[in-house]
């Protein structure tokens, strides 16, 4: 017989682990503000109207379920090349990009890391703090991993200098994990000036920029969302990008994600193989639906507006409870919150420590990650009182 050893429990996902815990708490009052899902005036999810009609629209074409291609759908694809880097980018007629659809993000970061080392890249640099699962995705796919300054929590907003500093320490030859906008968990973003410094100093360095686009549209909008990327770009700077379909159509479960890559000395034809191959060593190829509906969207203008149109909402709703928290706790517990309406997107950090966050569970069923992170999406109207009440009682 063979002889295993034994296992140990490891500890429950920071941020997913805490779904059970809230589904199992019986007060109706409970709050979830750890999941970062898009919730809408009333708490509940949201399918967005295009997405519904795109649904509709392929029904009605009775398509087959066939095996998409390694790399996935090539309309898709050249949508989402479209959607990041325009569609007047130079780059587009010049084949410089190659595309592939992901099972989500998370498998466009791990597909990109395993693409890295065939670039003869073996560690990666990412910020401290980032989201919890940049980590795990890295390690697991063979990286050696390192942090760069990033966020100062005593003035709440990014430490630019210091940020700066650490990159400059970092060997040539290091990749670089970059969130392109609504950095997750802090909301605090690079300005363009910042963006193009560091654009400059990375390039100097040698390091590899690697994007993660996550949350394109809930920041400005689609295209100023993206100019991180673009301002590298503009500079011929190698780089990939990790793509989320995830937040911006609320394609959450369809797991619907992409992995853009730029090396400058191959074309897109070359780096195509290598992707396919790990690819297919993986997930054998990505899924369907979700990639039908983007696409099913993106191509068609009166779809597309009406997308638009919506995720423009969802932002300002998003915008508009981040103001609204931030006036409510400065005038409940005296002190200074404006730091919160200059985050951006869907995450940000308030002032809480393990123990407020704990008590606030315990006392009022209210969720959140240890770590301070709230998702501004899970207050409303209804229930952002109760939530400021609570926080001041615990203060």
């Amino acid at each position: 017989m063979l002889l295993l050893p034994k296992t140990s429990q490891l500890p429950d996902d920071p941020i997913l682990g805490l779904i059970p815990l809230y589904n199992q708490d019986p007060r109706p009052e409970k709050m979830n503000l750890a999941i970062g899902g898009y919730k809408d005036g009333n708490g509940l999810p949201v399918v967005m109207n295009a997405v519904r009609k795109a649904e509709l629209a392929l029904y009605e074409q009775h398509l087959n379920k066939e095996y998409l291609p390694i790399d996935g759908d090539p309309l898709f694809r050249s949508e989402t090349i479209k959607l990041i880097f325009g569609q007047d980018s130079s780059l587009i007629p010049a084949n410089s990009i190659h595309c592939a659809q992901t099972i989500g993000a998370s498998g466009a970061l791990t597909v990109g890391a395993e693409f890295l080392k065939e670039l003869n890249i073996h560690s990666i640099a990412i910020s401290d703090p980032t989201w919890t699962n940049h980590s795990s995705l890295f390690h697991h796919a063979g990286l050696q991993i390192t942090e760069y300054s990033y966020y100062d929590r005593i003035t709440h907003e990014i430490n630019f200098e210091k940020m700066c500093d650490s990159i400059n320490r970092l060997p040539q030859g290091t990749a670089i994990l970059l969130q392109t906008c609504c950095h997750n968990p802090t909301g605090c973003d690079p300005t363009e000036e910042q963006w193009e410094y560091l654009s400059s100093l990375i390039d100097d360095r040698g390091l590899f920029p690697f994007f993660d686009c996550a949350y394109q549209g809930f920041d400005r909008g689609i295209a100023e969302d993206t100019r991180g990327i673009r301002i590298f770009t503009k500079k011929n700077i190698p780089l990939c990008i990790a793509y989320s379909y995830s937040k911006n159509f609320g394609l959450y479960g369809e797991r619907v994600g992409a992995l853009c890559t730029i090396t400058g000395n191959s074309d897109s034809i070359e780096v195509r193989s290598h992707i396919n191959r790990l690819i297919r060593g993986n997930y054998s190829s990505p899924p369907l639906q979700g990639a039908r509906i983007v696409t099913t969207i993106l191509t068609n203008p009166e779809l597309k507006n009406e997308w638009n149109i919506q995720l423009d909402q969802m932002r300002e709703r998003i915008y508009t409870m981040r103001l609204s928290l931030a006036d409510k706790l400065a005038k409940k517990i005296s002190e200074d919150f404006d730091f919160v309406k200059k985050q951006r997107g869907m995450f940000g950090f308030i002032k809480t420590n393990p123990d407020q966050i704990m008590a606030l569970r315990e006392q009022y069923g209210i969720y959140m990650p240890l770590s301070g992170r709230i998702s501004i999406p899970g207050l409303t109207e209804h229930n952002i009182d109760a939530f400021v009440d609570a926080l001041k009682n615990v203060f």
